[in-house]
């Protein structure tokens, strides 16, 4: 079975997806690409530990990698304290499980390790395969999973302890319910830009001016050039997959794996005593069949006494018989078997029909070849090598076309393209064979300059490096390639303009006490009536109206009958009145539902004690927090990619 607590292994790298699904993110990445100076050491400290700079940088660069961020886009959406917080969060729980004593045996550790190989086994993998692909990845070795895993469930079985019991009480239930079922209708009128005066277009003079403050909607991409190394068998001397010449030739040398054995259809008699046994052979002999004479006996029992004969025919292989009737493959024609004794009595054997051995076809059997091949021609060892090998070369400050230089491989170049692979003329790039080109178009556009990637792993069993070569920041366009689209957003904003003091002024009329359809008449419009609905529609209800994307949240916003608000659209805006309100609980609802509701507001609360449990301990353990550290790491620098 699976040896999860060895001490040692030589395996490296780690199927980083799993790990981030299964424990809630891993750090195990070189040092990051965009820390700050050296002011402070430590980003926190839980308790006695600290979380230093180095350590949370490999956590930060981890996650944006799986979530495929720039550091830019990292820092706007606030990811390095979100990152912390969870990071102090994990600690905490991880803290008062050990003072609680709250511990996780071998056995459990294996189970959940069974769980996050079974993708693998999954695949045909034996268990040690299996292992070999999870830890090959970042330098994690069993030792280090094993901890983790530990830790994690610990802290799961804390958060247990925590939020048993927490259910949500009948009265919310109720109100759930009735929030749930509440459907209402409104009354309303759309005033579009065409049912105002169309503002005539401005001087190019205004044109460029206005252009100044909307440029940035007009900006070609940052492009970047940049080169791709791909290291794989051929890079110790092997090839990148086998072909069919391959296969065959495995198939050809292992025949005796892949040939179906010799089978015999043999009849035969049990019996219990030897003279028995020898009357059935000579009559046998005589024409009878076992058959016949097997039948005869059994006729001839006492009535209520277990059977005198037992009679079988099927077809065997060699392997299928016990040492004891053997014989039944030794003689080389078919026939009667003189009789034989075994532990279930005495057999008289006869060989109906023999099926020599055959080869099975290369075709039907290919796969179970390749998997043998691969078995016997594993380059694990030889590939962790040329791992190392490459990061002492990269850490020596070797570039890309050196390293392949080296290894006598070729290396790939693509010139100039955007994030999303388009060149400047908007075409597709030519991947040129390279393999994962979306983590490696990612890897691009998060890497510095003449600094080589980490490496990404290909689906063959290797692994490739990228190197930014060149970055063209994003630009402006020239005005005249973009005066058309430029006067029509001008339109699009004095339309908007023009919509919004209309509006402001027709709802200043409705607080001054004028009816909803004096108003309507007033515009030249005729109210509109919606049907009565819920504050979520269901998709698959195809006889539910459609309405515009916004009036059915903006008609739930209003409490009382009678009510106006807005609803701003691209180039409208709809005034809404509230006109009626209704609880319509269906009479058939349904247990599961019901179960279903229930189950949701228990998270809900489960989630709020242990945010407030996540409080006490903060305290208890005396968090200390240093925000000045963390913006000196993470801010929003714009020469990045230089």
């Amino acid at each position: 079975m699976l040896n999860v607590m060895r001490s040692s292994s030589k395996l490296k790298y780690i199927l980083v997806s799993i790990i981030f699904l299964a424990m809630g993110g891993l750090a195990l990445v070189n040092q990051g690409t965009f820390m700050g100076g050296s002011r402070g050491l430590n980003v926190a400290r839980v308790g006695g530990q600290k979380i230093s700079r180095g350590e949370f940088d490999r956590m930060m660069q981890s996650t944006m990698r799986m979530q495929r961020m720039s550091p830019q886009q990292a820092v706007l959406s606030g990811l390095p304290q979100k990152e912390l917080d969870q990071e102090i969060t994990r600690r905490l729980f991880s803290l008062k499980a050990n003072d609680m004593g709250i511990l996780v045996n071998d056995e459990i550790v294996r189970k959940k390790i069974l769980e996050l190989l079974k993708p693998f086994t999954g695949q045909g993998l034996d268990e040690k395969k299996a292992l070999s692909q999870l830890l090959y990845g970042y330098g994690m070795n069993e030792d280090e999973l094993v901890a983790l895993l530990r830790r994690q469930t610990a802290n799961e079985t804390l958060g247990r302890i925590i939020t048993e019991g927490a259910k949500a009480p009948g009265q919310m239930l109720d109100d759930a319910m009735k929030y749930r079922y509440e459907w209402r209708r409104g009354e309303y009128v759309k005033i579009t830009a065409a049912d105002l005066p169309k503002t005539p277009d401005p001087s190019d003079d205004k044109l460029k001016e206005y252009y100044k403050t909307i440029s940035s909607r007009f900006m070609l991409p940052e492009f970047r050039s940049f080169s791709v190394l791909m290291l794989d068998r051929t890079a110790i001397g092997g090839k990148a997959e086998p072909d069919d010449a391959d296969l065959k030739a495995y198939y050809d040398a292992h025949a005796d794996s892949y040939t179906e054995p010799e089978k015999r259809q043999i009849a035969q008699v049990v019996v219990d005593d030897e003279a028995t046994a020898k009357k059935i052979y000579a009559d046998a002999k005589a024409g009878k069949s076992l058959k016949e004479l097997a039948d005869a006996l059994d006729k001839d029992a006492v009535k209520g006494k277990p059977k005198k004969a037992s009679y079988v025919e099927n077809t065997y292989t060699a392997n299928d018989l016990p040492q004891e009737l053997s014989g039944a493959f030794k003689q080389d024609a078919g026939g009667l078997l003189e009789p034989v004794k075994s532990p279930l009595g005495w057999h008289v054997l006869d060989i109906e029909k023999i099926t020599p051995a055959a080869p099975k076809p290369f075709d039907s059997v290919k796969k179970d070849v390749a998997k043998a091949y691969e078995s016997e021609h594993d380059d694990g060892e030889a590939m962790y090598k040329l791992a190392d090998d490459v990061d002492d070369m990269v850490g020596g400050g070797q570039n890309l076309a050196e390293i392949a230089k080296h290894y006598g491989l070729k290396l790939h170049s693509f010139a100039g393209l955007d994030e999303k692979g388009m060149t400047e003329d908007g075409k597709k790039a030519d991947t040129d064979g390279v393999p994962v080109f979306d983590k490696v178009l990612a890897a691009a556009f998060t890497g510095q300059k003449n600094v080589p990637s980490e490496r990404i792993d290909t689906p063959n069993g290797g692994f490739l490096l990228v190197e930014v070569t060149g970055v063209t920041p994003a630009q402006e366009r020239a005005f005249d390639k973009v005066r058309a689209e430029v006067l029509k957003d001008w339109h699009h904003e004095k339309d908007i303009a023009a919509l919004d003091e209309k509006v402001s002024k027709v709802m200043e009329r409705i607080k001054l006490g004028d009816s909803f359809d004096k108003v309507a008449q007033s515009l030249g419009k005729k109210p509109q009536m919606t049907d009565f609905v819920q504050r979520r529609e269901d998709p698959a209800d195809k006889k539910a109206p459609k309405l515009d994307r916004g009036m059915v949240p903006a008609l739930f916003s209003i409490d009382k009958v009678g009510e106006v608000t807005t609803v701003n659209g691209a180039d409208s805006v709809t005034i809404m009145r509230l006109a009626g309100r209704k609880i319509d609980l269906p009479k058939d609802t349904k247990r599961e539902d019901m179960d279903a509701l229930r189950a949701l507001l228990g998270q809900s609360i489960q989630s709020d004690l242990l945010m407030e449990y996540r409080h006490h301990l903060w305290n208890k353990y005396d968090v200390e927090t240093y925000p000045e550290v963390l913006a000196s790491m993470y801010k929003n620098n714009d020469d990045a990619g230089e």
